[in-house]
This record gives C-alpha cells, sequence and structure tokens, in this order.
C-alpha cells in the first residue's frame, strides 16, 4: 500500500505541519491569504486563483493588490462561512476555499450539503490511512523520505 496526496493531507495537518500557516483571521478551512496565489485575466485583473469566479478581484496589473478588496473578502468569508466551523470536528482537514463556496459576490454552502460531504471524505481517508499506518508503522517516516527524495532528484537539490 502506499499514501496518496489525501493521506499526505491528513499527516500534515495531524501532525501540525500545515496549522503553522494558520493565520487567526483565517483559523478554518482551507483558504489561504488571498494574494498569497494569484491569477491574471486577459485585462489584467487580479484574482484569488485561476478557479475562482469573476466576482471577487483582488486588484490589477497596474495598481497592484487592493488591500481594501482583500480585506472585504476575508471578512465577507468568515461572516458567511465559517461561523459554523468553530464547533466542527474536522475544519482544520477541511478542503473548503473561496472557490468551493463563491457565489455571485457572496459565499455561499452549495450544495448545502456540502460539509457532510467533506466529512465523509475526511472520514473515508482517515480510515485509509490509519489502515496503512497500522499494517506499515513507518509508512510516513518512508513517505516523508520518498518524498524528498524525489524533490531533490527531480529538482536536483540537495537537502
Amino acid at each position: 500500500m502506499r499514501f496518496g496526496s489525501g493521506a499526505r493531507l491528513i499527516l500534515t495537518r495531524i501532525t501540525g505541519n500545515e496549522d503553522a500557516q494558520r493565520l487567526p483571521f483565517l483559523p478554518y478551512t482551507g483558504a489561504r491569504v488571498p494574494g498569497d496565489k494569484i491569477a491574471v485575466d486577459t485585462d489584467g485583473t487580479l484574482h484569488l486563483c485561476e478557479k475562482i469566479n469573476q466576482t471577487f478581484p483582488i486588484g490589477n496589473v497596474d495598481q497592484g493588490l487592493d488591500f481594501e478588496a482583500i480585506t472585504k473578502i476575508v471578512l465577507k468569508y468568515n461572516e458567511q462561512i465559517t461561523p459554523m466551523c468553530a464547533n466542527c470536528v474536522v475544519s482544520k482537514l477541511c478542503s473548503i476555499c473561496y472557490v468551493v463556496v463563491a457565489g455571485e459576490g457572496k459565499f455561499e454552502r452549495q450544495p448545502p450539503n456540502i460539509c457532510q460531504s467533506i466529512h465523509d471524505s475526511i472520514k473515508q481517508r482517515l480510515a485509509c490511512t490509519y489502515s496503512i499506518l497500522e499494517e506499515n508503522p513507518k509508512a510516513y517516516d518512508e513517505m516523508i523520505t520518498n518524498y524528498y527524495d524525489q524533490l531533490a532528484e527531480t529538482c536536483q537539490i540537495d537537502f
């Protein structure tokens, strides 16, 4: 049995490696700071990423990032999406990001059962991941070693 990206996500978040990147104003879900990743539209408009709809621009190539717009997006996301996340048992493993919940100028849980779908997916990944670890307790260490070995080989660097 081998680990896939789902198991890697589960294990890195559980061991705290992902939590080190979380900021107090985005403590739940998989949302990142707007501007951390940028997509440029043909007219020069900057977007959160290449998958987001056109109703959440974060600047343009001439004037750069619009920090007021970014602040409004984060506040709107936290107001419309994260209130239920504080008591959610999988909030640190959640994959919801802006793209998943972006409507026309607002964020919304569509479909309404999206949280249950994510719970079910995480439950399945946890079961699979820990089944692998029960069979091979060193699998996590091997995954990390193989990952860095492959990265070093691909990038031709030494760690």
